[in-house]
């Protein structure tokens, strides 16, 4: 009588793998944080994650960590786990924002943002925190942008006010927000390409319809 013997692939049906990097056929993970408990039923700590990672990195090619865990958790803790993710995934890892303090710098797709300086202004209803920062690209080439957090005296609530520079060919678009105690703002970022050309668009679309309707009356007339 002859043994058989299955691996875990064909007992899972487990297809093979490309290595990475990889350009088709990706797995992104979102990392929500620990304390998003009562949406799921398992919470992994940082020795969870690593347990993990060790069984699944090879087949996972990209990790968003969400703002609300940026926001929630001390910066030793999330380097901690930003290193888990670089070091066992072989991954690249993507930040939805930072936390930093006032005079420091973070790298985005080949952009260096500094946080200047911090200004308040107060208004007849609300009082604002403004941020300055300045970005520079590869070719040097310097824009500052202003975001600010205001806070409204009836009812108090604070807001976040975009600061967003706009170009034929990419939108630079910046948050600031507060870090409960602690000398720390939490900085969001994001450069998206070619946003302008959605409205553009929008425009070339009800100008041809526009004119196709006129078109149409004009000959049935």
């Amino acid at each position: 009588m002859s043994k058989t013997t299955n691996s875990i692939s064909k007992v899972f049906d487990l297809n093979a793998i490309k290595p990475k990097p990889r350009t088709k056929s990706q797995l992104w993970l979102k990392d929500v944080g620990f304390d998003e408990g009562p949406w799921y039923r398992e919470r992994m700590g940082l020795r969870e994650l690593e347990d993990f990672l060790e069984v699944a990195g090879n087949r996972i090619d990209h990790v968003k960590i969400a703002t609300m865990q940026v926001l929630g958790h001390p910066k030793e803790w999330l380097e901690r786990k930003n290193d888990l993710y670089k070091n066992i995934l072989s991954c690249r890892d993507f930040l939805d924002s930072k936390n930093i303090k006032v005079g420091e710098s973070f790298i985005s797709k080949n952009e260096k943002i500094t946080f200047e300086e911090v200004k308040t202004n107060e208004k007849k209803n609300y009082s604002s925190i403004i941020g300055t920062f300045e970005v520079k690209n590869k070719n040097n080439k310097i824009i500052k942008l202003y975001p600010e957090i205001r806070i409204y005296n009836q009812p108090v609530i604070a807001t976040s006010e975009a600061a967003i520079k706009t170009t034929l060919f990419k939108d630079r678009f910046i948050t600031i927000n507060l870090i409960k105690d602690e000398q720390l703002f939490n900085v969001r970022y994001q450069n998206k390409p070619f946003m302008i050309w959605i409205w553009i668009s929008t425009l070339i679309i009800i100008f041809g319809g526009t004119f196709a309707v006129f078109s149409k009356k004009k000959n049935y007339s």
